[in-house]
């Protein structure tokens, strides 16, 4: 998601390499005892962090100001999330427990990824939805994927509630949505190669 970049701030607050927001980094205590607010929404702000970036120059972290978080330990608004050896443990310990969540599934890697992205909620509300629609206990990916509408992300969660959401007849929402598959597709790329790598054996998908 931010490209090996352990100093990225998206325009939704979420921070460092693992892109941890908030409400998820605070299950983490162990691992992020710091965390600062990196963004204050403003009155007639499109994005929680637009202003932010904006006195930045644009870019997605200003090492001299411009946000409220600091990537330097020791400063007093240091954020543990900019630290990428905690990020890389925390994302460890949270795909592991999406793996865990959905391991009855023959597709329970590609909802454990598609969970890191967009949350649980979704994804589970899909699964259920798509179990209905096909008659198939166990839904592959791209039946679940079909399922999954702005309607569906809204019912799913108050978290897409919110105006960077649903402005715009949910622009952003949809974005999300059409983004995620392609997301899925590239990061199980990468896990299968990590499990090939750890057996010794091609990974059929």
């Amino acid at each position: 998601e931010t490209k090996g970049n352990p100093t990225a701030i998206s325009l939704t607050s979420c921070v460092g390499i693992g892109q941890f927001c908030g409400g998820t980094a605070k299950q983490y205590k162990d691992l992020f005892p710091q965390l600062t607010g990196c963004c204050t929404k403003e009155a007639g702000e499109k994005h929680h962090c637009s202003n932010e970036r904006k006195r930045c120059g644009g870019s997605n972290w200003c090492a001299t100001g411009g946000y409220k978080c600091s990537a330097i330990p020791g400063a007093a608004n240091y954020d543990s999330r900019f630290d990428p050896g905690r990020s890389f443990k925390a994302m460890g310990r949270l795909h592991a427990k999406n793996f865990k969540r959905f391991s009855v599934y023959g597709a329970k890697s590609q909802f454990a990824i598609a969970s890191y992205n967009s949350g649980t909620a979704p994804v589970n509300l899909a699964i259920k939805q798509a179990k209905s629609v096909f008659g198939d206990p166990n839904p592959r990916w791209e039946q679940v994927y079909a399922q999954m509408t702005p309607d569906l992300f809204l019912r799913s969660s108050k978290n897409y509630n919110k105006p960077y959401f649903t402005n715009n007849d949910n622009e952003n929402l949809k974005k999300k949505i059409k983004h995620l598959n392609a997301y899925v597709q590239r990061i199980s790329i990468y896990t299968d190669h990590a499990q090939e790598q750890l057996s010794g054996r091609p990974v059929v998908t």
